[in-house]
């Protein structure tokens, strides 16, 4: 049988693959972009649903919480001898 193969963060499609190879390893990566849209303390699930031909399918599903921000670093000035910064972290 062919299966196809889509993987999902909450409801958005990441990737569709069309007639995946058999035992083929494959890797999910989230950007910063992705991760960084998610609400801090919002509870997500990354979705992997692999389809026969004949419609016969199966998901895996793994669920995750954003829970921070990176901390910042804001430089105001700086010369030769001295740099002056903010470090913020939300």
């Amino acid at each position: 049988d062919t299966v196809n193969v889509v993987t999902k963060l909450n409801s958005t499609i990441l990737e569709n693959i069309t007639n995946i190879e058999k035992n083929r390893e494959k890797e999910i990566t989230l950007t910063d972009e992705r991760v960084l849209a998610l609400p801090i303390g919002s509870n997500n699930t990354i979705s992997i649903i692999a389809t026969d031909n004949n419609g016969a399918s199966t998901t895996r599903t793994y669920t995750f919480t954003r829970s921070n921000n990176l901390p910042q670093i804001t430089v105001n000035e700086f010369n030769s001898t001295q740099v002056k910064f903010i470090v913020s972290d939300l």
